[in-house]
């Protein structure tokens, strides 16, 4: 009877070291692309509304573009 409780304890045990092993490739070739893309940094233009002229803005090294002020280096995690 020790045997057969033996053998159902290390087939469970292989069983959870497969699954578990499954999520770890599942994670790194699916989950890490993936969280990698979230991550990317692009770049987005922004109005800056507290400067309403041209020389503020080009003082502050901007662009001034249709009567607003941008900054191209705006991060969108801001």
């Amino acid at each position: 009877m020790k045997a057969v409780y033996s053998h159902r304890v290390s087939i469970a045990l292989l069983v959870s070291g497969v699954i578990s092993m499954g999520v770890a490739l599942a994670w790194f070739y699916i989950g890490q692309p993936l969280l990698n893309h979230l991550q990317q940094s692009t770049i987005y233009p922004a109005g800056i509304p507290w400067l309403q002229n041209e020389q503020e803005c080009s003082a502050s090294g901007r662009t001034w573009e249709d009567d607003t002020c941008w900054d191209a280096e705006h991060d969108p995690n801001f």
